[in-house]
This record gives structure tokens, sequence and C-alpha cells, in this order.
């Protein structure tokens, strides 16, 4: 079970809470139906599970519905949508992420969406735990020497005039 609420980098917290008010808002001013993100009985081939890594992972789209959702709190504290995102990085979105999901799970009153919205954040957190395994394992295959004198020698070849994979032009040889 995660907390409800982040703290970006300004070190201000932020509480969210879905409403169906707040539900309404976001499908009407940013276009996000949250149905879409949460598991329904007979759900083939984690069709939700997709749409809620595409919503959860989009920075974008994540930050259009946290603004919408603490707009409220930001007018009573005249923090305007820039300064609210200035609070924001990589760490702050991951938390804001965990946060938004514990309001979504929270928000459904059925028990078994719940349950099925926990088995997707539950699957989400491993594919990306699998995932980062795998990249980590490419990246450590990276012959860095070699990428990096391939890629000095296609820009020192563009500087000098010369087209890339051509043989060097001829230097002239000064006469005295």
């Amino acid at each position: 079970m995660f907390d409800k609420h982040f703290i970006d980098r300004k070190g201000r917290r932020w509480d969210l809470d879905l409403t169906w008010f707040t539900v309404q808002q976001l499908k009407r001013e940013i276009g996000l139906d949250i149905e879409t993100l949460v598991p329904k009985q007979g759900d083939a081939k984690g069709a939700s599970f997709q749409a809620f890594h595409d919503f959860i992972t989009d920075g974008l789209r994540l930050f259009e519905a946290l603004w919408l959702l603490l707009k409220p709190e930001c007018d009573k504290q005249n923090i305007t949508q820039e300064d609210f995102g200035s609070g924001f990085g990589g760490d702050t979105f991951e938390a804001a992420g965990m946060a938004f999901t514990q309001a979504l799970i929270d928000f459904f009153p059925s028990p078994l969406r719940k349950a099925l919205l926990r088995k997707v954040l539950e699957k989400g957190k491993a594919a990306m735990a699998i995932a980062g395994e795998r990249l980590a394992k490419e990246m450590d295959k990276i012959d860095l020497e070699s990428l990096v004198n391939t890629n000095l020698d296609e820009a020192l070849k563009k500087s000098s005039g010369e087209q890339p994979g051509l043989p060097a032009s001829p230097t002239p040889v000064p006469t005295a």
C-alpha cells in the first residue's frame, strides 16, 4: 500500500484524492478516462495494464492530471503552473505516480477492482525491474571506445568537409 501524497523537489507536500467530480474533470479537460486504466473482470491480455503503464510513464500526461487535481490547492497558495512544474524531477514523478496509483485504488469501491489494480501495479513494478536488468546488461555490452572513436571520426570528417564513407581528398603539397 502506498501513500496518496508525494513531496516535490521544493519540499512541498501534495495530497491526492480522486472524487467523482475530479474523475469527470480529468475526462472532460484532458481526455483521461480512468475507467480505461483499471482492470475489469474479463479484461483480456493486459489491455488495462498497458493503458495504465502508458499513462503512468508518460510524464506529460501524468503532469497534466496532477496539475488538474492539485490546481485548487495551488490557487490557495498562489502557486503557478510553472512554479508547480519546477518542483518536478524524475524522483518526484515516480513518487507522484505511486500516489496517483494509490488514489486510484482507493477511489474504486469494488474489492475486485482494487485487487486487480494492485495486481497491475505489482506486475508493472516487476516488468520495470526486468526491463531495467535487461537494459543494464545491454549497456554492459557496449564498446564505448569503439563507439566514441567511430562518432569522433565521423564528426572530424564532417568538420573538414569530407563526406562520411568517402576517402579523404589528397592534401595539396606546398610548392616552394
